[in-house]
């Protein structure tokens, strides 16, 4: 296991007998496991995306006059409400994008997480998306050690 399943985790299973590209994986956000519908994944195209991920440059501070009065949670949900097609603002698009994490494809399409500043700490956030009234999760994060926990993955998944 490569980080810690409640914080952020990672594992990277067995090779699927008829594939040498597809193996058995465990995302693990906050405590929970983001994977549970599709532990799946096309090793190389995952392995890219992780590594995308740990080399993008995000400015957490750019839209912090939009979350004042909100906690990490509340933060989440303003996020999410920017995806609502009555709720454009000129910086819509542009947040939801600097937030989001682990938009990873089929692995994790029904799950929600953000990367959000709440009082001078980053907290990853999640959500599951199928549920109208789903539990936000959220934890104290460092943004060095998620970026280098990523990157460790996508090394794993390579050498795989």
């Amino acid at each position: 296991m490569l980080g810690r399943k409640e914080i952020v985790g990672f594992k990277v299973g067995k090779t699927l007998a008829d594939s040498r590209d597809l193996r058995e994986i465990e995302i693990w956000v906050a405590g929970v496991l983001v994977t549970q519908r599709d532990g799946i994944a096309h090793i190389p195209s995952l392995s890219g995306i992780a590594f995308s991920e740990s080399e993008k440059v995000r400015d957490f501070a750019r839209f912090n006059h939009y979350f004042h009065g909100k906690d990490e949670k509340e933060i989440h949900k303003f996020i999410l409400g920017t995806r609502i097609s009555d709720f454009d603002f000129k910086d819509s698009d542009e947040i939801f994008a600097e937030h989001q994490v682990f938009d990873w494809g089929p692995n994790t399409d029904y799950v929600m997480c953000f990367l959000v500043p709440y009082r001078e700490k980053l907290f990853i956030t999640i959500s599951l998306d199928d549920e109208k009234e789903s539990e936000i999760q959220s934890v104290e994060i460092d943004e060095d050690s998620l970026r280098e926990l990523l990157f460790n993955f996508s090394i794993a998944l390579s050498r795989s």
